[in-house]
């Protein structure tokens, strides 16, 4: 809106603000008035003007939208491999292991591994940007008790053990999950429960193992990937300086477009100047909304866990992988 004002007032003074001379009739100049026409005229500017600036700016902006839309898609796809993975686990535990709370006790730790992860994001927002994102997630032994505890990934001991611990979470968890897996296929099988052909020998049950333990590295890869991403932004310095040039080149935009479509042969008692500007008032903000809003949608891509329209919807994304 800052734009579009400084080019309607620009183009309101060429149109407008005239001096006469005896007869009342408009003239550029005469003693004692100047008028903005003959301002405008002795300081001309074209569009060919700035076209090495427009070409940076283009250049600058296009390549900062890169690297953003990079970023997010890198992001996403990594949020999806954790939901791949948390899946891929269940499937094996479902196809090789018949009962329920064998399954749980393997994958529980994962599901707490993955909703540890989302709070710490929105631990860092809350402490980093705390004046965007106004949503506290409470202390983190808060969450355990509230979130952990009472949707039963772990149990009350294990939730005392994970609040104390100072190491990464994240590998305690899937270190107790590999465990557990281990501890399935050591122990002798319930009373009237038959054996699953597919596992009777060894070199079977090493093979399910690796299978699973592959996951679980991947899934650890994935959360470890957007953890670095987010200690790692878009440089703030990059940043800038788009934004700088952007706002420069539009201003000289806006002072350049008036003097488009000039008046070859103007009429007698006119001033010889540059006609037609007023479909730029138009034109104009339709250039300021489109490298504007693209500035805008980068810098929302860029950090894609906030509370921006198209960052990810965090709560969905847990509920529905322990759902």
């Amino acid at each position: 809106w800052i734009l579009s004002s400084l080019h309607f007032l620009l183009w309101f003074l060429k149109e407008f603000h005239h001096c006469r001379d005896e007869n009342d009739n408009k003239v550029i100049s005469k003693d004692g008035c100047i008028s903005a026409h003959k301002i405008f005229h002795d300081y001309p500017l074209k569009l060919g003007d700035i076209d090495m600036l427009s070409a940076l700016v283009t250049f600058f902006v296009v390549f900062y939208n890169g690297n953003c839309y990079g970023r997010y898609q890198s992001m996403y796809n990594n949020v999806i491999a954790i939901q791949g993975k948390l899946h891929n686990i269940g499937l094996y535990l479902r196809a090789y292991y018949s009962q329920e709370s064998t399954r749980w006790n393997v994958i529980r730790y994962l599901l707490a591994s993955h909703y540890i992860f989302y709070w710490s994001l929105k631990r860092r927002y809350f402490d980093w940007k705390n004046s965007q994102y106004k949503v506290d997630p409470g202390k983190f032994p808060d969450f355990v008790q509230n979130t952990l505890v009472k949707k039963g990934v772990l149990i009350k001991v294990e939730g005392e053990c994970i609040k104390t611990y100072t190491g990464n979470k994240h590998k305690l968890l899937y270190a107790w999950s590999t465990i557990a897996m281990k501890r399935i296929m050591q122990a002798p099988l319930p009373k009237g429960e038959k054996g699953n052909a597919m596992l009777n020998t060894e070199f079977e049950q090493t093979a399910v193992l690796t299978n699973l333990k592959e996951e679980i590295v991947g899934m650890r890869g994935a959360i470890g990937t957007i953890d670095n991403s987010m200690l790692f932004p878009i440089p703030f310095q990059y940043y800038h300086i788009v934004n700088v040039t952007l706002w420069v080149n539009l201003t000289l935009v806006a002072y350049a477009l008036l003097f488009v479509n000039k008046d070859p042969n103007p009429k007698e008692g006119q001033p010889a100047f540059f006609l037609g500007t007023v479909f730029t008032l138009v034109a104009y903000p339709l250039i300021c909304f489109v490298l504007l809003g693209l500035v805008e949608v980068a810098n929302a891509m860029s950090d894609p866990f906030g509370t921006d329209a198209c960052d990810f919807n965090q709560d969905a994304i847990q509920e529905g992988i322990y759902n």
